[in-house]
């Protein structure tokens, strides 16, 4: 799919997770069976290259970003644009 700077994207993504402290074989053996963390990120689309795309927080007028996120696509489950047009009766 095709999206335009500056849309507003809800990326569904699967995170990576670690443990810490010490942990038992076991417990290892059974986080091994685990699908990981869903995470849900939303933000504005600014781009996309082969092995990420790229969606920020915060923009302002002279292109400076805040919290730009760098979502690898081999790791996201869905994308949905989130329409911001407001229907009036």
């Amino acid at each position: 799919m095709t999206y335009n700077k500056k849309d507003i994207l809800e990326v569904i993504w699967r995170d990576a997770f670690s443990t810490t402290g010490w942990v038992s074989a076991d417990e290892v053996e059974g986080l091994k069976n685990s699908d990981g963390l869903l995470m849900h990120t939303v933000g504005y689309y600014i781009g996309e290259n082969d092995k990420y795309i790229f969606v920020v927080q915060t923009y302002d007028m002279q292109s400076s970003y805040g919290n730009v996120f760098f979502i690898p696509k081999k790791t996201i489950k869905e994308i949905r644009r989130i329409d911001t047009k407001r229907k009036t009766a």
